[in-house]
């Protein structure tokens, strides 16, 4: 009876944080950025219009496919793939730029490392 409640007891504390002096910190690399960002491939956010082809092909549907009685949805379909090819655009050419845009939300591999070397470590 006394040993069970000893081992019970001793299991409560096996929780407890270990004490910094028990495990010391070994620094295998430097804890500092590297001056480069390797380049990865960034998937767009954007369903390319995948809404306005989901109305565009319910309207066919419900009239077998005539045309003439979905103007509205062709539309406002070409009207979303312009735009969606001057955006691609714009972003072909930002990711071209070396230098970042000011107030840019986002940054390519070597705008980054731009920046990284602008403003080294310290």
């Amino acid at each position: 009876m006394k040993l069970t409640h000893y081992l019970w007891r001793r299991r409560q504390h096996a929780r407890v944080a270990q004490d910094i002096k028990k495990v010391p910190f070994r620094e295998y690399l430097p804890l500092s950025l590297k001056d480069s960002v390797q380049g990865a491939a960034r998937k767009s956010s954007e369903q390319n219009c995948l809404y306005e082809m989901t109305l565009l092909f319910t309207c066919l549907n419900d009239s077998n496919f005539e045309n003439q009685l979905c103007g509205n949805q062709i539309k406002s379909l070409q009207e979303c793939m312009k735009n969606y090819t001057e955006h691609m655009e714009e972003q072909k050419v930002a990711r071209k730029l070396e230098v970042p845009k000011p107030n840019a939300k986002t940054f390519t591999n070597t705008q980054v490392t731009y920046l990284l070397h602008k403003y080294p470590n310290v």
